[in-house]
């Protein structure tokens, strides 16, 4: 059945994992993951196009809650999946965090957060066929991917571009 995304990763269970999402905006985060799921956008289809990052047409977009702070996805738990979705605007923090769990990123663009894209501690990371735009635009340390005792990493085919600024 329909519902917010909130709801439905309340309802994941080991059996019950995969979470499929409309086209539209999401504006609920910061959203927590503690457990193994799939969040998969509208239409993955069997291959990927590059698209315009800023083209939300048809795309779930995830970002945070009107006025909320923090970063939109912090995974702590699991291994979570993110197929064909944006992850963008967070007020102050960065896009994804995720911390002593495993994250795999695939077809997704990740844009317009004020610190990291994605910022990953002890964090095993999959990063594919992704886009990383306009992240890290404050402070002097920030750019689109931050990885801290991560083992393994695997990021291929992405597009990582105008992260940063002129003191990163």
């Amino acid at each position: 059945s329909k519902c917010n995304l909130t709801t439905a990763i309340g309802m994941v269970t080991t059996t019950k994992h995969v979470i499929e999402l409309d086209p539209g905006t999401y504006a609920e985060g910061p959203i927590t993951i503690s457990q193994s799921m799939v969040l998969i956008g509208p239409n993955p289809g069997s291959g990927h196009q590059y698209r315009d990052p800023e083209d939300t047409t048809g795309r779930a977009v995830i970002t945070p809650a009107n006025g909320a702070n923090g970063s939109v996805i912090t995974v702590t738990g699991g291994t979570v999946a993110l197929f064909e979705l944006t992850v963008a605007s967070s007020k102050d923090s960065s896009g994804i965090k995720c911390t002593g769990a495993t994250l795999e990123v695939y077809h997704d663009a990740i844009r317009d957060n004020p610190k990291e894209g994605i910022a990953a501690s002890g964090c095993p990371l999959t990063i594919e066929r992704s886009v990383f735009t306009k992240n890290g635009t404050t402070g002097t340390t920030y750019e689109g991917i931050y990885a801290d005792s991560c083992s393994p990493i695997a990021i291929r085919n992405n597009f990582v571009f105008g992260n940063g600024n002129d003191k990163s």
